[in-house]
């Protein structure tokens, strides 16, 4: 809970997809998820087996507000699928234009429930 809304580092295979097939990526945000089970802590076992210790057993009755973002065309070829800077470069760009807007959608919101 300490990190709500706060995006964690993607990892880059829907834009290696996205090249590959020539499809543009739509970022859709979920708004009002991160309200439904507060957590305390997290059991972390091995590197990546996470479990949450919820606060609340029963989910909260929050708003969720589901949107989508326009979609990004990438003008490169599928060979650029290979390129692991450039994948890792759009991947940051779409992870901060994902961030702003959510940081601009939680702004706007007037109420949790």
């Amino acid at each position: 809970s300490r990190e709500m809304y706060q995006l964690q580092e993607f990892k880059r295979g829907f834009v290696r997809m996205a090249l590959l097939t020539q499809t543009p990526i739509v970022p859709t945000l979920v708004i009002g998820a991160e309200e439904t089970h507060l957590n305390l802590s997290q059991f972390r076992f091995l590197k990546s087996f996470i479990v949450p210790l919820p606060l609340n057993l029963i989910p909260l009755p929050a708003r969720w507000k589901i949107k989508f973002l326009p979609p990004i065309y990438l003008p490169y070829k599928p060979e650029a699928a290979n390129d692991n800077e450039l994948v890792h470069e759009i991947a940051e760009e779409i992870q901060e234009r994902m961030q702003d807007a959510l940081t601009e959608e939680k702004q706007k919101r007037q109420r949790i429930f």
